[in-house]
């Protein structure tokens, strides 16, 4: 009976006979009704010799986990050089400021801009940098590559002019000695006689397009000059018209012909004193676009049968031509062109001479 009642200890307690204390024991026995018929000491007996259960030892082994390599110590990065294109910017917008200082035009802008630009991807593609101090031995390099490419020595002069620009707008005053000089015959202009000025004239039957072609010849107006006339730039009873921020962002004065009043009147009819003269049609309030007039230009040669090259700038040296050989003093040509140079005038004394020879001597 003695093992009944280790049992029904362990049952009770919830553990082995072993782990239960002999005062528990004694306690529990001395309430349970097996005590009658159990001998305490009998049961004490058999809880001392009770097999044990081995204790289990579970050995867990835990990976030794690979060490994480250290970041490196901090170091202070090295410092970073702006890349060219930003300089490149830097000096590109000083470029566009003293041209906007000096007032001069939009047409100039865009011209040195795209030749200092052009030499930049050039030197690019060399390896080398575009600063205001670039070597001589390159910028001359870069002309006969350009030369060897067919282009002018026109544009040459005018490259160089935006490079020297370039330079002083970035704190650079160069004299170029390699390059100082670009010589070069420059062609003569192209000049109408006055037959096929009146050809082309007569080609003309819309009385905007005739007015704006017979201004460029009438008064030596280049074709941006005409699409922005304004109705206050006309004086007809003076018979003048002022031209203002022509090339060089220079104002002038120069002359109408009476042939033209009567459509000069025409247009200016209706419009208020700040409109413009030739207005834009798909663009309200706008001058004509520059190359709709080219456009009209190019069809009244081609109908007027005048093959030779010819432009609408040919008018306007055909005005300066045609006023020097009937004997205007050249210095008032100068003025009514607005040239800033007496010698860009003189080359219609070379387009004159030139007429000369057509005449024969009546020796």
């Amino acid at each position: 009976m003695a093992s009944g009642f280790l049992s029904e200890l362990e049952a009770v307690f919830g553990k082995s006979i072993h782990t239960i204390s002999e005062a528990d024991i004694r306690a529990y026995w001395a309430t349970s009704p097996q005590a009658k018929t159990t001998d305490l000491e009998s049961v004490l007996e058999m809880r001392k010799n009770a097999p044990r259960e081995k204790t289990k030892i579970v050995t867990v082994t835990i990976p030794n986990p690979t060490p994480k390599a250290l970041p490196p110590p901090a170091v202070d990065p090295p410092p970073i050089k702006p890349p060219f294109s930003e300089a490149r910017r830097g000096y590109l917008d000083n470029l566009k400021k003293i041209i906007r200082i000096r007032n001069y035009s939009a047409a100039t802008l865009r011209s040195y801009m795209r030749d200092i630009i052009g030499f930049d991807k050039w030197l690019t593609n060399l390896g080398e940098e575009l600063t205001p101090s670039v070597s001589e031995q390159l910028i001359l390099k870069f002309m006969l590559h350009r030369k060897d490419s067919g282009v002018t020595n026109q544009s040459l002069r005018g490259f160089r002019a935006a490079l020297r620009l370039f330079c002083e707008a970035n704190g650079e005053i160069r004299e170029f000695t390699l390059i100082r000089t670009i010589k070069g015959a420059k062609p003569l202009p192209i000049v109408l006689s006055v037959d096929e000025v009146v050809r082309t004239l007569n080609a003309i039957k819309n009385k905007k397009h005739w007015l704006m072609v017979s201004l460029m010849y009438s008064s030596g107006l280049r074709v941006s000059e005409v699409v922005r006339i304004r109705v206050s730039d006309v004086d007809l009873p003076q018979a003048t018209l002022t031209i203002r921020q022509g090339k060089g962002r220079k104002d002038r004065i120069t002359i109408l012909s009476e042939k033209q009043i009567p459509l000069l009147n025409a247009a200016i009819s209706g419009k208020r004193w700040n409109d413009f003269l030739f207005s834009s049609t798909q663009r309200p309030g706008q001058p004509l676009a520059i190359r709709s007039l080219q456009q009209v230009v190019t069809r009244a040669l081609k109908k007027g049968r005048v093959w030779r090259g010819a432009s609408a700038h040919s008018f306007r040296h055909s005005f300066a031509t045609h006023l020097l050989e009937a004997g205007t003093d050249i210095r008032h040509i100068q003025q009514l062109l607005g040239h800033e140079h007496i010698r860009t005038t003189t080359t219609y004394t070379r387009v004159a001479k030139r007429s000369l020879r057509k005449i024969l001597s009546p020796l």
